[in-house]
């Protein structure tokens, strides 16, 4: 079975903001690159949504995906649906963002 992708319109604006981040950095090649590998990271999803790990017992919806050293996609599955709801960088507090998860109600696009 094959799962659709869809990204939340939070998670679209966490990878403009990483992108923006790398490319006053790195430049816009660099930052565009990596953003491109962090999305057909999320997009393998596909094949097997459940790899990611369960984030724990507050969310328990909720999967967490390691993506190099520096980044954490957080998604969750619904039915034949994967939501990519955020994409995390380096030192971002993702239990803070995660309380309460306001975002999971945004509409995935």
């Amino acid at each position: 079975m094959t799962f659709e992708v869809k990204f939340s319109e939070t998670a679209r604006q966490d990878l403009v903001d990483l992108y923006l981040f790398i490319a006053e950095r790195d430049g816009d090649d660099p930052a565009l690159a990596y953003v491109e590998r962090i999305e057909q990271h999320c997009l393998r999803l596909q094949v097997y949504p459940e790899r990611g790990r369960l984030y724990g017992p507050e969310q328990p919806a909720l999967r967490i995906l390691p993506f190099g050293r520096r980044v954490v996609i957080i998604y969750h599955i619904h039915g034949a649906q994967v939501f990519v709801d955020r994409v995390f960088y380096g030192g971002q507090n993702v239990e803070r963002a995660l309380m309460g998860a306001p975002w999971l109600e945004d509409d995935p696009q």
